[in-house]
């Protein structure tokens, strides 16, 4: 439209360092760590095909473990065809890594995104996620509760804020601790 201001692309959040490891390469051969956008309206985590075949993921050959089918900017329908990986790893500020187990990743029909696109973090790593859904209902069949209670992106320092569900046990020891310091204090 005439007078209008260009389209200004900001910042996009990407995640550092991420990496998939997997027993289809052998150790000497894993995949590098390299940044991944995080993309809060993905539902599930994408690769792309160039990365996919760094991985060891052969395109050609190996029989996905599903497909669905997505709708992204434009509304045009893709294909992503989904392949587990043995980890996907986050580095975390401290030093750390999280590790994320038997995901299944999804990468798109030939055509649909970059090929060298690296990796897009969905929501099925941080939220509630399936991996695989009822064909006539489309309900999920094995649904995981997030192994975070909140996440957010912290703006002002574009970091990705992760706070982790407490674990049961934490829980128990931090009353049993609390409890003890309590009856010191009497």
């Amino acid at each position: 439209v005439d007078g209008t201001p260009a389209v200004d692309v900001d910042f996009n959040p990407v995640v550092p360092n991420m990496q998939i490891l997997d027993a289809r390469q052998d150790s000497a051969h894993q995949s590098t760590a390299r940044n991944w956008l995080l993309d809060t309206g993905a539902l599930t985590t994408i690769i792309g095909r160039d990365y996919a075949t760094q991985i060891g993921i052969d395109l050609d050959n190996e029989t996905p473990v599903n497909s669905i089918n997505v709708q992204g900017v434009g509304g045009q329908t893709r294909t992503l065809y989904g392949y587990e990986v043995d980890e996907i790893v986050m580095p975390l500020e401290n030093g750390d890594e999280l590790s994320f187990d038997n995901v299944v990743v999804y990468v798109p029909e030939a055509g649909a995104l970059p090929a060298d696109l690296t990796g897009i973090i969905g929501m099925n790593l941080l939220g509630k996620s399936y991996s695989s859904f009822d064909p006539s209902f489309g309900i999920p069949l094995d649904e995981q509760d997030s192994p975070f209670s909140d996440w957010y992106v912290d703006s002002p320092d574009q970091k990705l804020i992760l706070v982790p569900v407490p674990l049961p046990t934490t829980l128990l020891l931090l009353l049993v601790g609390l409890a003890v310091n309590s009856f010191r204090r009497r």
